[in-house]
């Protein structure tokens, strides 16, 4: 005859916990799996959307990427004129890709945004584009007898204070300064040119490319990408570079790969920099040196042949 006995309550106790730390890995699997499955479709956003700009190139003198101050040039024949400088902001760029379904409003939005000041443009204004009354995108104002800037009530926004549709920084479109030893990052970069290790565009960063103090702990770039226990306040994003490819990189200043992706400058200088701080202007004469920003806009005055320009870049 054999003796059945019920589990002790150290027995129970042990199945208890045993099931729980079970429960808890396979929650924790699936938090994981779900963010790295969100990282790797912010990747697919930016890689699209160089991509869409590459598309558009192929149409343009020069293989140049898209351009606002192009796009709607200063006079009243389309594709001529003078190009109009203050209508390139980044606003106005993903605006006038929309406008021609060169991208949808959602792609500029990373699936990993934390900021209650993101979200994707779900009110844009297709019927602004209109060409016969010289404005291309929602939000542009029309130039026949001048440069004019981009209005502010535009639907689509860039402004991270407030209201932004985007959450990527994209590379400063400001022209080269008169007098510049060398081209300007725009001229230099802003069309096919393959080059793989320049940055296009990128999980946007903390003012000013901070590394320490409040501009760099308060920013809600610092941990949207692959936050860990270990590390939980730490700047990881996704890096598309002008040949098209993406990278994850862990921190915003690189080490350039081989002397020739930094600047004339920066190879001269003693000691020479080591890094290049993707948020931040490191090199004055404005050659290879890389500057992503989200740009709200764009104000500045044309005399002669020169211009002189500023932009208000912005932050969270």
């Amino acid at each position: 005859m054999h003796e059945h006995r019920g589990m002790t309550l150290v027995e129970t106790a042990v199945i208890v916990a045993t099931l729980a730390a079970g429960a808890a890995l396979t929650a924790q699997g699936v938090a994981d799996a779900a963010r790295q499955n969100r990282e790797l479709k912010d990747s697919l956003c930016l890689r699209q959307i160089h991509s869409a700009l590459l598309v558009k190139a192929a149409d343009n003198p020069g293989l140049n990427l898209p351009l606002p101050s192009e796009i709607n040039r200063v006079g009243r024949i389309v594709g001529r004129g003078r190009s109009d400088e203050l209508k390139n902001d980044h606003a106005s760029l993903y605006s006038a890709c929309i406008a021609i379904n060169l991208i949808s409003p959602a792609l500029p939005v990373s699936p990993c945004e934390t900021s209650p000041h993101v979200a994707v443009c779900s009110n844009y204004d297709f019927e602004k584009y209109d060409p016969a009354k010289d404005t291309f995108w929602d939000g542009d104002v029309p130039n026949p007898d001048g440069p004019q800037a981009c209005s502010g009530n535009s639907h689509f926004r860039a402004d991270l204070s407030t209201a932004c549709n985007t959450s990527y920084a994209a590379l400063s479109l400001l022209p080269t300064a008169k007098g510049a030893a060398f081209p300007g990052r725009r001229d230099a970069q802003w069309w096919t040119s393959g080059n793989d290790q320049f940055v296009l565009f990128s999980n946007r960063g903390p003012r000013d490319g901070a590394t320490t103090g409040p501009a760099f702990e308060q920013s809600l770039s610092v941990g949207m990408l692959g936050p860990t226990a270990e590390v939980p306040k730490a700047w990881h994003g996704n890096l598309a570079f002008a040949d098209n490819h993406v990278e994850r990189s862990k921190g915003f200043e690189l080490a350039p790969k081989t002397p020739k992706a930094m600047s004339e400058r920066l190879r001269k200088a003693k000691p020479a920099p080591a890094k290049d701080n993707l948020f931040l202007r490191d090199d004055t004469t404005d050659d290879s040196d890389m500057l992503l920003t989200v740009t709200k806009s764009v104000s500045g005055t044309l005399d002669g042949e020169t211009w002189k320009v500023d932009a208000r870049h912005s932050w969270d």
